[in-house]
């Protein structure tokens, strides 16, 4: 057993490229350097192990995916003059020494950083002890960790083609889930029929409690923006959080079928949610939405949500054209703002849908004409494989990573991108609206897209891992772990023209 380590977290869109990787390699196996009567012993399985905080969003997932986390304390990297600063030095150093006596009981054949102030201290601990490092880099602009890591690393990684971190770096794109993968394979858009697409919703009432239910989704259609009818998705979630669209409480589950009238085909969408009141008692509405929409927007501002984008579209929808809806998510917690706004007609016809959030982002990207979303590297990524024409608001604060994540996709042409001062409702009931009845454009837009994805990010890890790890010695004795660079962006579309100037 060769035992591998993943370090970094906070987010979900540093988690969920983690646990893509962990997956591959979880079925993998990596070559052994022991001799047995001259030969090379068999392959030895791989155990991934995380690296992480008990406030970041791993101590949810990867504990839930079936991975031990192996928790440091939290040391975030301030960017500018703080208070903080006094003090990171003891955090950074006692974070250090719990990863060093992890690796020294572990014996990792790697260590593997996706950046972010828990891989920094995993990146030291790994040097010392000569464990070899591979770095991946997810966003355009490299992190102050990965920066600080790279000269130590054997290997680094990274997403986006403009990004400039080592001069020998190698482009991976980001690692994707099988059942992702198997979705770009098979994608076509505009988007065609799906049946049973069910999202998992689980409502936390006023005494914490939930209900998790199961995800499947299964396409009849021969193509699709999700996947054929050979493959499906069925999965266990006990950390989705939704505010559901018809009835705003926490005692009501809904299911809501939408049929949508499409030029190319008719779309029907499930949703399903199943919500525990504190009795432990759950009650199921059904109701049917009009079947005269015919194009979806799908508006999200990353898993944390985005407080300005929820607060234009909300105000948009007072102009939304009949045959358009909306899907909303909100982020955890900010879903109410957004209900108020939006007229209540719409909410009640499930023209405009909102959630707080979901761990099934497919079944939502399958329904999808046009995305409205932050320029996180997950995202670009996920609607680059996908090819679903978007408009980038990315976030302005940080180091600026967001505006450089959408460029690659903008300058292809598949992508728009505003300013999130510019991003008004009149800029989204003047420009995105009419957008959605031209088809040839979209069309376009999504095949831009299609020839710039990588949606063999994961193989491209682990053959990178492979080859590193080949010639590191297994461990020396077994434990059981069960438990525990900046460039213009083009104008590629003329939707665009007026507000990209002001981001160069």
């Amino acid at each position: 057993m060769k035992n591998l380590v993943l370090a970094g977290g906070g987010t979900a869109g540093h988690v969920k490229p983690m646990l893509a990787l962990a997956e591959r390699l979880q079925s993998e196996r990596l070559p052994s350097e022991r001799l047995t009567l001259g030969k090379l012993q068999s392959a030895s399985k791989i155990r991934v192990h995380f690296i992480g905080t008990r406030e970041g969003l791993e101590a949810q997932l990867v504990p839930a995916a079936g991975y031990p986390l192996h928790v440091i304390p939290k040391t975030p990297l301030v960017r500018h003059p703080s208070k903080s600063w006094f003090t990171l030095p003891f955090q950074v150093g006692e974070a250090i020494q719990i990863c060093q006596a992890t690796f020294e009981k572990l014996q990792p054949a790697a260590v593997i950083g996706f950046g972010g102030y828990v891989a920094l201290p995993a990146y030291f601990a790994a040097k010392r002890l000569g464990i070899p490092i591979i770095i991946h880099e997810q966003n355009a602009i490299p992190g102050l960790a990965n920066k600080a890591a790279k000269k130590w690393a054997k290997r680094v990684c990274v997403t986006f083609p403009n990004t400039k971190l080592r001069d020998d770096q190698i482009l991976t794109g980001l690692p994707f889930t099988s059942a992702f993968q198997s979705a770009i394979a098979s994608v076509t858009y505009p988007p065609h029929s799906i049946t049973n697409a069910t999202t998992t919703d689980v409502e936390t009432s006023s005494a914490a409690t939930a209900t998790s239910t199961t995800d499947t989704l299964v396409n009849t259609t021969s193509t699709d923006t999700e996947y054929t009818a050979a493959t499906a998705i069925a999965s266990t979630s006990t950390t989705t959080a939704i505010t559901n669209i018809a009835i705003n409480t926490a005692t009501t589950a809904i299911s809501a079928t939408d049929t949508l009238a499409n030029t190319a085909s008719t779309k029907t969408a499930t949703i399903a949610a199943t919500n525990t009141d504190t009795a432990g008692t759950s009650t199921a509405i059904n109701t049917k939405a009009d079947n005269t929409y015919n194009k979806t927007i799908l508006v999200s501002g990353g898993s944390l949500g985005a407080q300005s984008i929820n607060q234009v579209v909300a105000a948009a929808a007072q102009t939304m054209p009949d045959q358009i809806r909306i899907i909303h998510i909100t982020g955890r917690g900010k879903s109410a703002a957004v209900l108020e706004s939006v007229p209540r007609a719409l909410i009640e016809r499930q023209q405009y849908q909102v959630l707080e959030f979901t761990d099934d982002m497919l079944s939502l990207y399958q329904s999808a004409d046009l995305v409205i979303a932050r320029a996180g590297a997950g995202m670009v990524s996920e609607i680059t494989g996908l090819g679903i024409p978007t408009l980038f608001v990315p976030l302005g604060h940080g180091n600026g990573e967001q505006l450089y994540n959408a460029q690659t996709a903008v300058n292809a042409g598949g992508a728009w991108l505003v300013k999130d001062a510019d991003f008004t409702p009149e800029y989204v009931a003047q420009r995105i609206f009419p957008l959605l009845n031209d088809t040839k454009q979209l069309i376009e837009m999504s095949h831009a897209l299609k020839k710039i994805a990588i949606a063999d990010g994961t193989d491209r890890l682990w053959q990178i891992v492979k080859d590193i790890t080949a010639g590191t010695s297994p461990a020396l004795v077994e434990t059981d772990q069960s438990a525990g660079s900046k460039q213009n962006i083009t104008t590629s579309q003329s939707l665009q023209a007026s507000n990209t100037g002001d981001l160069q």
